[in-house]
């Protein structure tokens, strides 16, 4: 136990007294007023939350908008308390990819809130590269953004890094601008944790976080002694040290949560994300020097005791080497009653002749007059302090049906349709175990679990069920190693990764090949010995699993599929650039026997239009065309083969004869007209005679005008 930790936790407002009051009758007025700006002037106030799962039953046309109003609430307190900063202890979003309608809901309530010109009263002095994983600064840092109240966070369980990149939604948040995204962890096999550190005049604040691991694999790291967390400079007694973490507090299996006895005695408070019931505290640590505030969820994901109960969010208040945690009730939460009854016991208070609790319309009638009896009390237990509190409430009724028999909850719930936020889901049906029936739990003790598991849990017990028991050791599996295939599983239905299973069965396939085929010297002759050659390959992946994050797993999977991608594109684009080469093809050669093209005829006029010299007109060079074409004929023994297509020159010129014969001497005269004034114009041009200026009116005709 520090020395310091009843001065830490003692109560503020006292010491505030006897640190302003000074002697009855002394001086007052100004001098106390100077003392309380500068003590305000070094007391941090930081508004904690967690757990606040946006996003959640985002479709459910009741519940779809808990979640937001929630958390508007939670920053509406923010902004009235003035704080210094926000902080969230994980679970920002429900869904680890959050739909656009989640991300776009957040960053307006973000921006709403968290942006504006207040000043922030408080420096960072720590290396913020390391703090937010390389970049240069915080939010309000940056001279493009205007940040009112910072936000700093870790992310959950239900929001950490997956995909390509190991990226999150706190990424996405943080590249905006709008969060500052600390605590995540590179290295599983060796963690340090380096804290930001904040001051505000004399007062210091260092902000320890590690954001959600596996919980088996954290325990064994911290068990190790391989979790360090980075010691604060100067003194260290000046220090506040706050730690925020998000996993398992409560035990659920022997390795399946943190201990508090792991944790540092460096630490004073530490604020435990992940259990949703509401503690504020601070509870002081049994086995530890500091204190831990819980401070639960603020939208109820399960319809269990823990989240049955009021919400809160703290306010922290340091000054000084002094701390206190101040409880702010949330008002905007939905009303949530939970209740149990045994239905021997229900009848027998108000029995009904000719009926037992085995029909079931008897058992309906008896469990419709209890939830009746709730849904009139919620007013009186769930007071309407705001405006915005929801007007349905959540109802929840645990019936120990022992002796009789059960109905069905989403019949049973129509006739609460419009009266409750959960119609279907009202009754909840178990027994207790009978003495004897050699369990190693008490007498009385429920065979079922009252509080609803969260998704991932599910899914990996459900899996090692089926792997353990279903298969067992008649039917194991020879190549796929169980703890990969369950973390494919896991990561397909929680964290909708397609190529998940896809990726990790080929995978398996051709690491075992390769296997196989590192010793070519070796010959498996038989099945039995290529089988167990497989499972030593199988065994020695599964001790290594043993020692390795999922996380690192599935990075070093990713990073082999964006390399077998990128060599698949290249070899592809080599394909196409093989394609896209012309090909060379060889000249074409001309098959004198069809004839050469003939050359156009020369035709030379002087200044009246008359022909000069020995011209050729187009019939005579046609008729000569064609008489050539016939000489060619005659000589060749067999016709050449037709062509399709344009006929050849040659050809053209025979045909285009009788056309010419044909055409309008009017359209001939035009054309001779033409040619002639084109002619003489060339001529004047090349005359310095002044008398032979050409006037283009004049030869508007022979030009010819564009139609009107």
């Amino acid at each position: 136990m520090r020395s310091t930790w009843s001065l830490r936790a003692s109560s503020l407002p006292e010491m505030d007294a006897a640190a302003a009051g000074g002697e009855e009758g002394g001086e007052g007025g100004e001098g106390e007023d100077e003392q309380e700006r500068e003590e305000e002037e070094r007391l941090f106030k930081v508004m904690i939350a967690t757990d606040t799962h946006l996003g959640y039953k985002e479709r459910d046309p009741v519940r779809g908008d808990d979640s937001f109003r929630a958390f508007e609430e939670i920053l509406q307190k923010a902004k009235e308390e003035n704080v210094d900063f926000i902080l969230h202890g994980g679970d920002l979003f429900h869904d680890n990819n959050p739909s656009r309608k989640s991300i776009h809901r957040t960053i307006e309530l973000l921006r709403k809130y968290c942006c504006g010109k207040k000043k922030i009263e408080f420096n960072i002095v720590s290396d913020r590269a390391v703090n937010f994983h390389g970049k240069p600064s915080a939010n309000f840092e940056d001279q493009n953004l205007s940040i009112s109240i910072p936000v700093f966070g870790i992310h959950g369980n239900h929001d950490d890094p997956a995909g390509e990149g190991s990226l999150c939604s706190m990424d996405v948040l943080s590249a905006a601008g709008l969060v500052n995204y600390f605590g995540k962890a590179t290295n599983i096999a060796d963690i340090k944790i380096h804290p930001i550190l904040l001051k505000k005049g004399a007062t210091k604040l260092a902000l320890y976080g590690l954001g959600n691991l596996r919980d088996e694999r954290l325990y064994q790291t911290f068990k190790e002694k391989k979790v360090q967390f980075i010691g604060t400079p100067g003194d260290p007694t000046s220090w506040i040290n706050i730690f925020v973490i998000h996993q398992n507090r409560v035990v659920h299996g022997k390795k399946n949560y943190i201990p508090e006895e792991l944790l540092d005695n460096s630490i004073d408070l530490v604020v435990w994300g992940h259990e949703h019931e509401s503690i504020i505290g601070p509870q002081e640590s049994a086995v530890g020097s500091f204190g831990i505030t819980q401070p639960g969820s603020s939208v109820a994901t399960s319809l269990c005791d823990g989240e049955s109960g009021k919400k809160f969010v703290p306010i922290l208040e340091v000054q000084g080497d002094r701390w206190r945690l101040r409880p702010i009730q949330l008002h905007t939460i939905r009303p949530f009653q939970m209740s149990d009854c045994v239905l021997r016991e229900e009848y027998e208070k108000n029995p009904m002749a000719g009926t037992s609790i085995n029909d079931e319309d008897t058992v309906s009638e008896l469990l419709a007059a209890k939830v009746e009896e709730m849904i009139a009390n919620v007013d009186k237990d769930w007071p309407r302090n705001s405006p915005d509190r929801p007007d349905l409430p959540l109802v929840r009724l645990r019936v120990d049906y022992a002796g009789g028999t059960t109905i069905s909850s989403a019949r049973f719930g129509q006739r609460f349709q419009g009266r409750v936020a959960n119609p279907k889901d009202i009754l909840h049906f178990h027994r207790r175990r009978r003495a004897g029936s050699g369990t190693t739990g008490r007498i009385g003790e429920y065979d079922e679990e009252m509080d609803e598991p969260n998704d991932s849990a599910s899914v990996a017990d459900i899996i090692s069920g089926y792997l353990e028991h279903e298969m067992g050791a008649n039917h194991p599996l020879s190549i796929l190693p169980e703890t990969r295939l369950r973390s494919a599983l896991q990561e397909f239905v929680t964290k909708n990764d397609g190529s998940a299973i896809t990726s990790t069965v080929k995978g398996e396939i051709e690491g075992s090949q390769k296997y196989l085929r590192k010793d070519k010297t070796e010959q498996v002759d038989n099945e039995s010995e290529l089988e167990r050659k497989v499972r030593e390959r199988k065994d020695e992946i599964v001790a290594q699993d043993a020692s390795e994050d999922p996380a690192e797993r599935a990075e070093r999977r990713r990073k082999a599929e964006a390399a077998a991608e990128t060599a698949r594109i290249k070899s592809a684009s080599v394909g196409q650039k093989r394609k896209r080469e012309p090909v060379k093809k060889e000249p074409r050669k001309t098959n004198a026997k069809r004839g050469a093209r003939a050359a156009p005829a020369l035709v030379l006029l002087d200044e009246d239009g008359d022909e000069l010299g020995d011209s050729m007109n187009l019939e005579e060079s046609s008729a000569a065309s064609s008489d050539e074409c016939g000489d060619i004929d005659a000589d060749v023994a067999s016709p050449p083969p037709k062509r399709r297509g344009r006929p050849p020159a040659a050809a053209r010129k025979t045909k285009a004869a009788p056309r010419a014969k044909k055409a309008a001497p009017a359209k001939a005269t035009r054309s001779r007209k033409a040619r002639t004034t084109k002619k003489s114009y060339v001529d004047l041009v090349a005359d310095d005679d002044d008398d032979d200026v050409i006037d283009f009116d004049s030869t508007a005709n022979a030009w010819g005008k564009k139609k009107k």
